[in-house]
């Protein structure tokens, strides 16, 4: 009897372990639907490029192609209160405005009570934590896998780890550019910084508190790490160094700020493409020219730092006016920022970069500008016939030139240093891709439309983000503004229904995308019916007076 009883005891034990297994399996799979109907809206597969032979499924790969800025939401019983305070206190007293300080203060106190005060979370968020964990325990699983952004495009990309140090030894085995040191240079760089930075103090040059900023004592060397180039085939990596905290950090961000006067009144540099399309307005173009973009192939490295100090030294009458550095000691400085910090590790190896200028240090994009500008001085004159319009933004370089001189431009422009070379774009039916437009011709005229590029996903802070509203909704507000600032009127019905998507495929629902476009329409109305009302006024000064006119507005 016994035995029977324990044979019943054993097959409910079984049954009931099969049932609660059955319900735990059949719930899982509801909930992972049910958290891929609110994560997905199949819209945005291509935001996730998967390198692996590995199958994510569809939930984790929804909240990875989020990106890394999405911000996640946080249970109430789970936030580390005292931690928050603190960081949040933290950041308040960094504003040194006794008022503005006290108004960030009350702010984030009311945004800490708001926190508190919820009890649920909506069915989303619900969601979303849900997908986390899970993403959480996959990735644990699978630790062999990298979460990576691309290149361009601003997409996540999953990589196995083998394949991704594979490639980055591939860079780096270059001889040509790269060698391994014996020995860190960190300690002795960093002693040679302090060392120069206490000579400009004692000249009176700079004052204490920039002496201590630009001080280091715990300096560290730069790192060097991949993005994947999805747009080109066997996705290489780009090469990206950081150099925040490296001993010469601090002394290159003072000396750039002495530099950028170089190319202030540059005429050819472009800030971004709104003032692009200010220099293009109202610019015709011939039937024998043709529209043309000049691209150098890897800007930084392709720059010699002999040629980059001698262009500096040349620019020396200019740079005085805003510097009580002597030349001597200010070459020493620029030397020593893009000389010798040209070093970086990778994997507990120490690399020294052997030509170009060093990458991720603030010196070389303000350097390499001031090459450029040298670069486009001497090669225009030399031509007997010139771009007739010749704009750059970095390295790219948009023209309007005789169809007989094309050929001739391209090969002055390699003419001036053998390192630096240049690639040539044409337009193509009348269309030249420029920045993030689209410059079309009309005739005679000039158009622009805004333009994504094809490896673009359009991607921005999504709705369903952590992020304070204010700040998702002002984004989105930026984007319409720039995008149909950007476009000619004649394109603003087709550029529209781009942003729509693009807000669409972030997640805003779509009365917020109706109120958004209402906002950004009167506001343009606002703007129009501004008035300008001039009034002369009289200004004394002491010994002189100066009649200033002034511009008030009054908006009815």
């Amino acid at each position: 009897m016994s035995a029977f009883l324990e044979r019943e005891q054993n097959a409910v034990k079984r049954l009931t372990k099969t049932v609660r297994e059955h319900h735990e399996m059949k719930h899982e799979k509801l909930n992972n639907k049910r958290n891929f109907a609110l994560l997905n809206n199949n819209r945005t597969d291509d935001w996730f490029v998967n390198e692996t032979e590995l199958e994510f499924p569809p939930d984790i790969k929804s909240l990875l192609s989020k990106g890394p800025k999405f911000a996640l939401p946080i249970e109430h019983e789970k936030l580390p209160l005292i931690k928050y305070i603190a960081d949040g206190e933290e950041i308040v007293q960094t504003i040194k405005e006794k008022e503005k300080q006290e108004a960030a203060r009350t702010a984030f106190s009311l945004m800490v009570k708001e926190h508190r005060a919820m009890k649920y979370i909506n069915a989303t968020d619900r969601a979303i934590l849900n997908t986390t964990q899970r993403t959480y325990k996959f990735l644990k699983q699978h630790d062999d896998i990298l979460i990576l952004t691309s290149d361009k495009g601003n997409k996540t990309v999953a990589m196995k780890k083998i394949d991704y140090d594979h490639r980055m030894m591939d860079i780096l085995s270059d001889l040509n550019t790269y060698r391994i040191l014996r020995k860190d240079p960190t300690t002795r760089l960093q002693t040679k910084n302090n060392n120069l930075v206490d000579k400009l103090h004692k000249m009176g040059v700079i004052s204490k508190i920039e002496k201590n900023r630009m001080t280091t004592t715990t300096a560290i060397s730069p790192r060097i790490y991949g993005l994947p180039k999805i747009h080109k085939e066997g996705t290489p990596l780009r090469p990206i160094c950081s150099s925040i905290g490296s001993p010469s950090y601090g002394l290159c961000k003072y000396i750039i700020q002495i530099l950028r006067n170089i190319t202030l009144d540059s005429k050819y540099n472009i800030k971004n493409t709104t003032e692009f399309k200010q220099r293009i307005n109202n610019t015709y173009i011939c039937n024998d020219e043709q529209l043309i973009s000049f691209d150098v192939v890897s800007l930084f490295p392709s720059i010699p730092t002999d040629l980059a100090l001698d262009t500096i030294r040349k620019k020396w009458t200019k740079i005085q006016e805003y510097t009580k550095i002597p030349k001597a000691l200010f070459m020493e400085i620029v030397k020593f920022c893009i000389q010798e910090n040209r070093y970086f590790t990778y994997k507990d190896q120490t690399f020294i970069q052997l030509k170009g200028m060093p990458m991720g240090s603030p010196a070389s994009p303000v350097i390499a500008d001031i090459v450029m500008e040298n670069l486009l001085d001497t090669t225009m004159d030399k031509l007997t016939r010139p771009p007739r319009l010749l704009t750059k933004y970095v390295d790219d370089i948009f023209s309007i030139i005789h169809q007989d001189d094309i050929d001739k431009t391209l090969d002055t422009l390699n003419s001036f240093d053998r390192n630096i070379k240049f690639t040539m774009e044409l337009e193509d039916n009348g269309k030249l891709a420029y920045l993030d437009s689209l410059v079309i011709r009309r005739g005679n005229e000039l158009k622009l439309k805004w333009y994504r590029k094809p490896t673009a996903s359009g991607r921005i802070i999504n709705f369903n983000s952590k992020h304070p509203k204010t700040m998702i909704i002002n984004t989105a507000r930026s984007c319409i503004q720039r995008m149909l600032n950007i476009s000619d009127k004649i394109y603003h019905k087709e550029t529209k229904m781009e942003i729509i998507n693009i807000l669409k495929d972030n997640d805003f629902p779509d009365n917020v995308i109706r109120t958004l476009f209402k906002k950004h329409k009167s506001t343009i109305d606002k703007t129009k019916n501004e008035k300008h009302i001039y009034r002369s006024l009289m200004y004394q000064n002491y010994r002189k007076d100066y009649h200033i006119r002034i511009v008030m507005t009054k908006i009815e």
